[in-house]
């Protein structure tokens, strides 16, 4: 990834990482809910992931936006391979954050349909975010106990995104599988 640096773009990069990091609250709540053997299909757990699925997809505007660019990120947003993803992504967020009358909610619903591809890919363009953001927090060409001296140790991202997702689609009963 390259960075041209000026005030204005660190303000952008800034902003986004702000969503980042508040996907990233809304990607902790769903990891550490556990859901009660009684929970109905509409429950606790389905309105976390809402939560987290929309939160993602303004992280994905915001990298848009700022015209930022990352040749893993910028693949799993663009090739033809994701776009049902990006699309039933974009359409899940609006039908979390805009009123929809009735109970079930088609816009949802198709995501969630789609698990066994469209989760997996969420969780991976989530991490492959926080992982630009440690490379744009720690710069390769600054030494790390230089770099702590003024910012600290980040949490870097460490587990892989396919072994959090199976967490969450082992009980999809879809058979498709999504290839990364």
């Amino acid at each position: 990834m390259t960075l041209l640096y000026d005030e204005k773009r660190r303000e952008d990069i800034v902003a986004w990482a702000r969503y980042v990091f508040w996907t990233d609250i809304e990607r902790g709540q769903v990891d550490a809910h556990e859901s009660a053997s009684d929970e109905p299909t509409t429950g606790l757990t389905l309105a976390l992931m809402a939560q987290y699925f929309a939160a993602l997809w303004v992280s994905i505007e915001g990298w848009r936006e700022c015209q930022l660019s990352d040749a893993l990120i910028d693949e799993l947003l663009t090739h033809p391979a994701f776009q049902q993803n990006v699309n039933l992504l974009r359409r899940c967020r609006n039908g979390v954050y805009h009123f929809q009358k009735g109970f079930i909610n088609i816009r949802l619903m198709e995501f969630v349909r789609n698990a066994r591809t469209t989760v997996p890919w969420s969780f991976l363009v989530h991490e492959e975010f926080k992982r630009v953001l440690v490379e744009i927090a720690y710069p390769k060409n600054i030494p790390s106990d230089i770099q702590e001296q003024f910012a600290g140790p980040l949490d870097k991202p460490s587990v892989g995104c396919q072994t959090i997702a199976s967490k969450h689609i082992q009980h999809t009963p879809q058979s498709n599988t999504m290839k990364l």
